[in-house]
């Protein structure tokens, strides 16, 4: 994202970890819509800026987890998250 080369061994070893932690959220959000229960709260929308990243990068991580899949695109369509991220958007 800055001009550097990514050390892929780091990359793949993050990209591991992410995804274990979201196969623990694959469990939990086959039994609830959000994170910490049927409600979204901030630790649903604390995933946002650097999730929208992850997902840009390495979309499979979301894709592959359909729960998972279904949460963070409940979250991207909410009219708050777009409004930042057009704000972001044209910003830049």
């Amino acid at each position: 994202m800055i001009g550097q080369e990514a050390d892929e061994a780091i990359v793949a070893e993050n990209k591991s970890k992410l995804g274990g932690k979201l196969d623990a959220y694959e469990v939990i959000l086959s039994k609830q819509a959000y994170v910490a229960g049927n409600e979204v709260t901030l630790a649903d929308l604390f995933h946002l800026p650097y999730g929208a990243k992850v997902k840009e990068i390495f979309p499979e991580l979301f894709s592959s987890r359909p729960h998972v899949a279904k949460w963070f695109e409940s979250l991207e369509s909410r009219l708050s998250w777009q409004a930042v991220k057009d704000e972001i958007t044209s910003s830049t």
